[in-house]
């Protein structure tokens, strides 16, 4: 009986741990693309594991999670990287 009720636990356990996290895209404002050079469109879906350039200071991006909510991405709190994007 433990035999039974223990594989489909470690079966649920090992799916949690691989799931990633996504993001749903709702507004852009300004330039943002993805680390490959393609621009963030609305509707679109972010890992959390995706790197996004901001291309001004005034650039938006505004993501949609399904459990954590709204979360809002601009310039004004993210750090300059070496290249001067944000």
């Amino acid at each position: 009986m433990k035999r039974y009720l223990l594989m489909p636990l470690l079966l649920l356990c090992m799916a949690t741990c691989f799931a990633q996290e996504s993001y749903f895209v709702t507004i852009v404002k300004g330039s943002v693309s993805k680390a490959d050079g393609s621009a963030v469109k609305p509707g679109s879906k972010l890992l959390l594991t995706d790197k996004v350039s901001l291309g001004t200071k005034e650039s938006l991006l505004i993501l949609l999670h399904p459990s954590k909510g709204r979360i809002v991405v601009s310039a004004q709190t993210a750090a300059p990287s070496k290249d001067n994007k944000f």
